[in-house]
């Protein structure tokens, strides 16, 4: 097994069993091998360890207060694993194997020993962490940041930079500033957004452009050291795109940087619902706030990424995500340049009607509504059987206004109304109040009847201006009322 593990790895283990010995025990177990780490002094454990206040000595004490001393007599070639040791040496290389590293090193032992990426049983060594006022979750975090330090350090030949005042270097140094912030801080925009503002001059394409590059440097390392480290460049893409300052087209451009790398490290099988999530962003990032590229194509990156999402969001398993997605989906298939029209539109009233399944009016008000006008846009747009769709689109406005009308700004009811409007009118311009839909729509078939054949006759485009043109007052009021009762019940039903 040991012929996997590197000179400091094999250094922590042999000190953690003279760390056995030390205390008469008659076993080595986890809580020895963390005290190897730390008794190691140059690894990354060690480093890591160093950098959160836990030291030797203490630890030493607090394993003693724990476990107590032994009667002793062993020599250490002579001393056993425990069975959780054991577990713990063949997590790690289990770990190395997955992370395709050459050997295991001392990082390795410290993440498995944590538990926080594995199926151990919580142990003493949690507990020594814990009494001395440190939790897990910060030692992992450190390791990424040490390990990112050390990243940096191999990075040579820095992205060339065009049309600025600083240096590649200059970028670089600043990209490993400003992650190392975000990964300390946690994404905390307080902490982040302050050192961003005062860098604004280096929020530039150069700097997008420095951050893809990284990739080139982090397919380099350890897996586990790049998936760990992913994780904080997606809270840095989040928080850069919703950054309100500097250069909105850099700032996208940063974050979609940012959002690719994601997507090239992380599994859909390994990390499924965040690789789910950087997919949706980045369709988002391309086809909302996109400033720079082509827009069609920077359309079809929208649709690709979203379909990618997909794939792991479904209506059972992440149906409010999926729902999410199946609505942005549509809007990009709405505007979509390439490809054919009517198909285009076609998808997107498939996707709004799938989000539909999920967002419904009783539990997601809002979210109901606006896909309804997201539909009711789509069956505007729709080529084939103009009137059909336009009294789709007339109903599904009037549907979401039953929301609007409530509860949402009066800016977003208004624009509603608006579309409302505009919908019932290019309605009336075709001309194609036919007796049959008259007759749906009214209590008198014979009247509809009547109506419908006299309007046949002209050559008006619309029933206003065919009653407008009526020489008989008295007729054309009769007109009048039947189509304004018509109008009425056509609400009513609606």
């Amino acid at each position: 097994m040991f012929e996997r593990f590197s000179e400091k790895a094999i250094k922590a283990i042999m000190l953690a069993q003279q760390e056995s010995q030390r205390m008469g025990h008659n076993f080595v177990g986890g809580e020895h091998i963390l005290l190897g780490l730390i008794a190691e002094d140059t690894g990354i454990a060690a480093q890591v360890l160093k950098s959160l206040g836990i030291n030797l000595k203490d630890a030493r004490v607090q394993v003693e207060k724990i476990v107590g001393r032994g009667p002793g007599g062993r020599n250490t070639e002579e001393i056993p694993f425990s069975p959780r040791a054991k577990k713990i040496l063949e997590l790690a290389l289990e770990e190395a194997r997955r992370s395709k590293a050459q050997n295991v090193c001392t990082e390795n032992l410290l993440s498995v020993l944590l538990g926080l990426t594995n199926d151990l049983p919580k142990g003493i060594e949690v507990k020594i962490f814990e009494k001395m006022g440190v939790q897990p979750v910060e030692i992992f975090n450190e390791i990424t940041h040490v390990s990112f330090v050390e990243l940096f350090e191999r990075k040579e030949n820095p992205q060339p930079v065009t049309s600025s005042n600083y240096s590649p270097q200059d970028y670089q140094d600043f990209l490993s500033e400003v992650l190392q912030i975000t990964l300390k801080s946690y994404g905390n925009p307080e902490v982040v957004y302050p050192f961003l503002e005062a860098n604004l001059d280096k929020l530039d394409l150069n700097f997008a452009n420095v951050l893809r590059n990284l990739a080139t440097t982090m397919s380099e390392a350890e897996v586990s050291v790049v998936e760990n480290f992913a994780t904080f460049i997606f809270g840095f893409s989040n928080l850069i795109r919703e950054f309100p300052l500097g250069n909105k087209a850099a700032n996208v451009e940063i974050s979609i940087a940012g959002y690719e790398i994601m997507s090239t490290f992380l599994s859909p099988n390994y990390h499924p619902e965040i690789w789910a999530i950087v997919q949706h962003n980045l369709g988002h990032s391309y086809y909302t706030n996109r400033i720079i590229g082509d827009k069609a194509e920077n359309i079809e990156f929208a649709i690709a990424a979203y379909k990618k999402s997909l794939e792991v969001r479904t209506q059972n398993n992440l149906p409010i995500d999926w729902a999410m997605t199946q609505n942005n989906l549509g809007l990009a298939y709405s505007s979509r340049i390439k490809g054919d029209k009517a198909q285009n539109i076609e998808s997107a009233i498939a996707a709004f009607l799938e989000a539909l399944k999920v967002y419904t009016k009783a539990d997601y008000p809002v979210d109901w509504a606006e896909t309804q006008c997201n539909l009711s846009d789509a069956y505007i747009q729709r080529i084939d059987n103009k009137t059909e769709n336009l009294k789709k689109a007339v109903h599904a406005y009037q549907l979401a206004l039953s929301v609007y009308d409530k509860q949402d700004p009066p800016e977003k009811c208004k624009a509603t109304k608006r579309n409302l409007s505009r919908a019932r009118s290019n309605l009336d311009k075709t001309g194609k109040f036919s007796f049959r839909y008259w007759q749906e729509m009214s209590s008198k078939p014979s009247e509809a009847e009547y109506y419908t054949n006299i309007f046949s006759k002209t050559q008006e485009t619309s029933l206003e201006n065919f009653i407008n043109s009526q020489r008989s007052v008295k007729e054309a009021f009769s007109i009048q009322k039947f189509i304004e009762a018509l109008k009425q019940s056509f609400r009513d039903d609606l």
